[in-house]
């Protein structure tokens, strides 16, 4: 699990002219052992002071609104900020790796869930494996400045759900003995 408060200013308008400049303020990602990751990023792509949370859908190599006009954008992050809260909770069994977004900010909580959007390292690699590596935060075609604080990154080792059922396998023994 992924989970990061942040504040944003509005990017640069949007100009649907220019081909394959969308203007953003955050872009940040999931990163996995298997040089796969979810990208993310907010956008505003209609000006109109909310912004977008998109991730990247590496298969069809676009990005796709998660949550439309619920990000509040600050006319400057640096002195009072406009915070807003995002996790990513993962479910990977191997074969169907999906995750939830849930989006919080002053006007409520907001989930999605079951996205398997990812961007693979190469077309070869669509699997992502159970945990995430790290995570990043990026300034590259950002035309609005962003904060971000209070990141956390959890993931469970399988060795424990290994030991927790051992466990209560022992308990239960132990039980019936008495």
């Amino acid at each position: 699990m992924l989970q990061y408060d942040f504040a944003c200013e509005a990017p640069a308008s949007y100009d649907p002219n220019v081909p394959k400049t969308v203007p953003r303020s955050l872009s940040a990602a999931v990163e996995f052992s298997t040089d796969n990751r979810i990208i993310h990023r907010v956008t505003n792509t209609d000006n109109n002071g909310y912004g977008d949370f998109e991730v990247y859908d590496g298969v069809a190599k676009v990005y796709r609104v998660v949550f439309s006009n619920l990000i509040p954008f600050d006319s400057d992050v640096s002195t009072t900020p406009v915070v807003s809260h995002v996790t990513f909770t993962g479910h990977a069994d191997g074969s169907n790796p999906v995750y939830d977004v849930t989006l919080t900010t002053g006007s409520g909580t907001y989930t999605a869930t079951d996205f398997a959007y990812y961007h693979y390292a190469n077309d070869g690699a669509r699997l992502v494996t159970a945990g995430a590596a790290g995570c990043s935060f990026n300034t590259f075609n950002s035309t609005g400045d962003f904060l971000v604080d209070n990141v956390s990154l959890t993931v469970p080792e399988p060795g424990i759900l290994v030991l927790l059922t051992c466990g209560m396998m022992c308990l239960v023994a132990m039980r019936r003995r008495d």
